[in-house]
């Protein structure tokens, strides 16, 4: 039964070790982007509205395989994640609104 215990732990310990996931909001919480890795390295993310209950693009898979058999599906690592947040206002030199309010999250995922 112990080894059993053991096995169920460093089983847990691998799968969250080895599924990254990261979260990006907008500035109001309406909608929601999210972003992971699987066990095998695929990036996927999906978006949700309405604070995420509201599915916009469900889980998806990003990458492609290129004609010369080159694979960028599969087989990343996050090295790094960095988010910023702006919010700020610029003139525009022409159009209807001269004063252009910029708001808004960014998430960078390095891999």
């Amino acid at each position: 039964m112990k080894k059993l215990y053991y096995l169920f732990v460093i089983w847990m310990l691998a799968s969250t070790a080895m599924a990254q996931s990261y979260t990006l909001e907008s500035p109001n919480g309406k909608n929601r982007l999210d972003f992971q890795l699987d066990a095998a390295g695929t990036p996927m993310y999906s978006v949700s509205s309405e604070g995420g209950t509201a599915p916009v693009i469900a889980l998806s898979k990003l990458g492609f395989v290129e004609k010369n058999g080159v694979n960028l599906s599969s087989g990343f690592r996050v090295d790094k994640c960095f988010y910023d947040h702006v919010d700020s206002l610029w003139a525009q030199p022409w159009g209807e609104n001269k004063t252009i309010h910029e708001h808004y999250n960014e998430m960078q995922v390095l891999m």
